[in-house]
């Protein structure tokens, strides 16, 4: 088949806190890698997934502090889309502790990426889906709900993956109409006691945000991470078909 003949899934992958783009994009390598070869095969070779990272949280976080309690100060800043009220006021001051229940004191900061994010959608768009992870995958939560009450032909993404997940506080203050979502969305998240970092509660509290008819659910024995063993692959791969092949059409 020729390459004018395949239809690319473009999926916009958005990172977690203290990460960057290019370190989600070497997280995601062996998901990526079997995913393409899942729509490939089970496609016919009509279509090919295209994984995108070339978005990044405005916020910097230079800093970070390893288990021994000295500073790892790394080549490129580590990147947020959402921080604490201590760490947006010093933004660029010292090092900060990591803590378990950090996610959900991170509240700060929202209107500048919110900005970042509008902007890479309205030049970029549309794309098939949007996959976050962490705190990624709380924003991702975000937009597709907010998104879900456009008209469907000026969505700017159509479908959403959302790994390791949980509901931003700014979800809860958000007044749109379709609420559940009904935007295609697939939810991933770890076992009961597997994430240590967001609980399985959280992750399905967000998933409540989504109508039932057009979410589905995706329990792993994975910690927090990124799956990418052929089981979940699968999952994911059939999800991107059913709901971008169509659309790509």
């Amino acid at each position: 088949m020729d390459d004018s003949d395949v239809t690319v899934i473009r999926v916009l992958c958005i990172h977690g806190f203290r990460q960057t783009a290019l370190q989600l994009k070497g997280r995601t390598r062996a998901l990526e890698k079997r995913l393409r070869q899942y729509v490939r095969d089970h496609s016919n070779g009509r279509y090919r997934c295209e994984l995108v990272f070339d978005v990044e949280g405005p916020h910097a976080l230079p800093h970070i502090v390893a288990k021994d309690g000295g500073d790892v100060v790394g080549s490129k800043p580590r990147r947020a889309w959402l921080v604490t009220k201590e760490q947006y006021n010093h933004i660029d001051d010292g090092a900060w502790v990591h803590n378990p229940n950090q996610f959900l004191m991170q509240t700060e900061g929202w209107r500048e990426s919110l900005d970042v994010l509008d902007g890479h959608l309205d030049r970029h768009g549309p794309f098939d889906c949007i996959l976050g992870f962490s705190q990624g995958a709380a924003v991702a939560g975000y937009l597709a709900v907010r998104e879900s009450a456009r008209p469907s032909v000026q969505r700017r993404f159509k479908s959403v993956i959302i790994i390791s997940g949980y509901v931003l506080a700014m979800l809860k203050e958000l007044k749109v109409k379709n609420v559940p979502a009904m935007l295609p969305s697939l939810h991933v998240y770890g076992g009961d006691d597997k994430d240590c970092q967001v609980p399985k509660d959280c992750s399905l509290e967000l998933a409540g945000h989504f109508d039932e008819s057009t979410r589905s659910l995706l329990q792993t024995d994975s910690g927090h991470l990124i799956p990418s063993s052929r089981e979940y692959v699968a999952e994911i791969g059939h999800f991107l078909l059913q709901h971008c092949a169509s659309i790509s059409n």
